[in-house]
């Protein structure tokens, strides 16, 4: 930021006091999607000043002056006059002390109402909305319309209320997007999802978390009990035990965890050629499948342990086997059945000796057979439950079309008190990764984040950057990137995003 220079001589003996308003400057936002570095690479170029709105005085005031002014209200004026109107509309309106007043319920009980014209309509808009309380769109009619009266004006304050940011900001309710029906695997760990769940009690070994995996195509879990969250261990798992039992996997899907997206986690991804989704953040459904086995977990591992919290490790394995074992509502099938093609054998099953399907003479020809049945019957239910869950999903969905550039509200997920906004404005949606995942980036600071359809609503405005002016005269301030040193055999091909923010920039140029 520089100064403008003064055209006065600087004194000699300046006021070791100055005054306050000589130290006062205005700090502008620059829209970072339209910004260039050449454009402020030196002093010359100046960013004027924000315009404020233009807001109604009120000195030396007189309403028959004012009405003059309204080319509309003056026409009416002169036709009432001149008794040009029909008789219904002159029962309508009053001339007193050369002013128009609107008369409502002619014939019940009448209400005088001054007629406002179209200049001086703002300012009474925000009167009673703005500055009493931001009530709702009827309570702020009726407050109106007691007194005063213009044309539509109940289109006028509906537009003005749902625009209203404050308002929106509070009063916006969350619509649930519609559920997106997601791929059959192949087959069995060819798609996996990642999540870890805790703080558990610490145990005697000192663990404290649960690092689950489970198979999206067969439900079979696996669960690693750890001491800490970090990546390290994410990492030790991934290849240890999951690759090096179940072989290479194609997809991951995991949350924004530190210890899923940090940069270590992203090179073993690269160097076992493995596609990483993140869900969006604050929404676990992404990634159901695992979140709901942990939840499952949790009620087995309840039962097992009793009252020992302190040993939940021990009986991890217990309750692991107990999920695999039993038959999976999804699929129809337990998971072990489909991961191996065979039912689980029990401990009593070996004294019991239950009979066994005969398989016939060529066993490997029937348990191919059988294998392929498994296969059609494992994507066959599991189509069948992924319809009837977006059915049930989807009752009291709502499609709503986002398009990149479109202004949204971005749900406020850190609310300090009751008091804080629900819902956070001036976001705007700059790429759309999926059809109800979005790119968001603030229009004040220039972060970017990632959300869920259901976390966003469309703002029916278009953004305008607040100026937080307290009446003071304000130095015109210029926006200077510094560029100390840059290389004349730099070359012309790099191009800078119109997207990147500006500090980045500058941190880029300041090197």
């Amino acid at each position: 930021m520089s100064r403008l220079p003064s055209d006065e001589k600087q004194n000699e003996n300046p006021d070791p006091y100055p005054d306050i308003s000589d130290n006062t400057y205005e700090i502008n936002v620059i829209n970072s999607n339209r910004f260039h570095f050449t454009d402020y690479a030196n002093n010359d170029k100046l960013v004027e000043d924000i315009p404020e709105k233009e807001n109604f005085q009120f000195e030396e005031f007189d309403m028959s002056i004012e009405q003059v002014k309204d080319k509309t209200l003056r026409e009416l004026k002169e036709q009432l006059v001149s008794d040009k109107v029909p008789e219904a509309v002159q029962n309508k309106y009053i001339i007193i002390d050369d002013i128009l007043y609107y008369i409502s319920n002619v014939d019940n009980d009448p209400i005088i109402r001054l007629y406002i014209p179209s200049h001086i309509k703002q300012a009474v808009v925000e009167q009673y909305h703005d500055k009493n309380g931001h009530m709702g769109i009827d309570k702020t009619f009726d407050s109106i319309r007691q007194k005063y009266f213009w044309p539509n004006m109940f289109k006028e304050l509906y537009n003005y209320v749902t625009t209203c940011v404050p308002c929106q900001s509070r009063n916006l309710q969350k619509v649930r997007a519609p559920i997106q029906e997601t791929k059959i695997p192949p087959y069995p760990f060819c798609h996996v999802g990642v999540d870890l769940s805790g703080p558990y009690p610490t145990t005697m070994s000192g663990n404290r978390y649960i690092i689950g995996f489970i198979d999206l195509y067969s439900g079979w879990p696996e669960a690693f009990s750890v001491a800490t969250k970090s990546t390290d261990n994410v990492a030790h798992l991934l290849i240890e035990e999951i690759t090096s039992r179940h072989s290479g996997i194609q997809i991951l899907t995991s949350d924004n965890g530190g210890e899923n997206c940090s940069k270590a986690m992203e090179e073993v991804c690269k160097e076992l050629n493995i596609k990483h989704i993140k869900t969006s953040f604050y929404h676990p459904q992404g990634n159901a499948k695992i979140e709901r086995f942990h939840r499952t977990l949790h009620d087995v591992l309840s039962k097992l342990i009793e009252d020992h919290s302190t040993t939940w490790d021990l009986y991890l394995n217990q309750a692991l086997a107990a999920i695999r074992f039993n038959i999976n509502e999804s699929t129809q099938l337990s998971p072990f059945y489909a991961l191996y093609n065979r039912d689980p054998v029990l401990p009593l099953d070996n004294i019991l000796k239950p009979r066994r399907k005969y398989n016939g003479e060529e066993y490997h020809k029937i348990a191919l057979q059988q294998q392929h049945k498994s296969f059609m019957l494992v994507h066959k239910t599991m189509k069948k439950s992924k319809q009837k869950q977006a059915k049930y999903a989807n009752k009291h969905s709502k499609d709503i079309k986002f398009e990149v550039g479109n202004p949204v509200f971005y749900k406020n997920h850190r609310r300090a008190s009751k008091l804080s906004r629900k819902w956070t404005p001036y976001y705007r949606i700059i790429e759309q990764t999926s059809p109800v995942s979005f790119i968001l980036k603030n229009q004040l600071d220039g972060t970017t984040t990632k959300a869920h359809a259901e976390q966003i609503r469309l703002a029916k405005l278009d953004w305008e950057i607040p100026n937080n002016n307290q009446g003071k005269a304000l130095r015109k301030a210029a926006y200077v990137v510094p560029v100390e040193s840059q290389s004349e055999d730099s070359s012309d091909d790099e191009s800078i995003d119109s997207d990147t923010p500006l500090n980045q920039i500058a941190k880029r140029y300041k090197k």
